[in-house]
């Protein structure tokens, strides 16, 4: 089962609750509880009025709850549309 962390701003379903890194880490980890064994991650929200969100910013808010949640062990998908980012997960996802 995924469980989603919409680490965004504009999220149309959870309205930026989890856009600090502690409020997404807690969130995660929750669901990772609750029974979720992959967690999906995503910086910039999909919805048509949504601000769009550079690569570096959506790196930048992924980075430290992605180094956390690997340290737990916990499987962990990337959402984006921006190359830089997906190379970007790509390659964190072949260090520990």
């Amino acid at each position: 089962m995924f469980g989603t962390v919409n680490i965004t701003e504009d999220s149309f379903s959870d309205g930026g609750r989890y856009l600090a890194p502690e409020a997404a880490l807690a969130h995660a980890m929750k669901l990772a509880k609750d029974g979720a064994s992959v967690l999906d991650l995503g910086a910039a929200a999909s919805n048509p009025d949504a601000k769009p969100v550079a690569p570096a910013e959506e790196i930048a808010r992924l980075a430290p709850v992605v180094d956390a949640l690997k340290k737990e062990g916990l499987a962990v998908s990337i959402d984006s549309f921006a190359p830089e980012v997906q190379r970007w997960a790509m390659e964190s996802a072949s260090t520990t």
